[in-house]
């Protein structure tokens, strides 16, 4: 793990405390379309994990790329199975949304947390 390995606790501690049990529901491509009117499926698998659920500062929305009404998803990844992407749902309580954008903070190559960007 490296030198981050205790702030990769830290940050699992801390959301944890400060935050919520979340569920990661992510978005896999199912089987393909046979004809063009009968489209493929697609499967989602849940993964428990925690959040903080944050605003963004004032200065950062910009009405297109930051909107009125997103949030910033803390997500560690400690204990987390699966990586959160674009199009992927966070589930908070009876709160879906939906990820907009995932960076993962991993200042040793090896993720700490995901900076989510979230929208309902």
């Amino acid at each position: 793990m490296g030198e981050y390995t205790r702030a990769n606790a830290l940050a699992l501690r801390l959301i944890k405390k400060k935050g919520a049990t979340a569920t990661l529901r992510t978005h896999a491509a199912g089987t393909p379309a046979t004809t063009p009117w009968a489209p493929g499926t697609q499967s989602s698998t849940d993964y428990s994990c925690y959040a903080v659920l944050t605003k963004f500062s004032e200065q950062l929305v910009d009405g297109d790329n930051i909107r009125i009404g997103d949030r910033l998803a803390l997500v560690p990844t400690s204990g987390l199975a699966g990586v959160p992407h674009p199009g992927d749902i966070l589930v908070l309580g009876t709160d879906s949304w939906g990820i907009i954008k995932s960076d993962p903070v991993a200042p040793d190559g090896n993720p700490i947390l995901y900076e989510l960007q979230v929208r309902r």
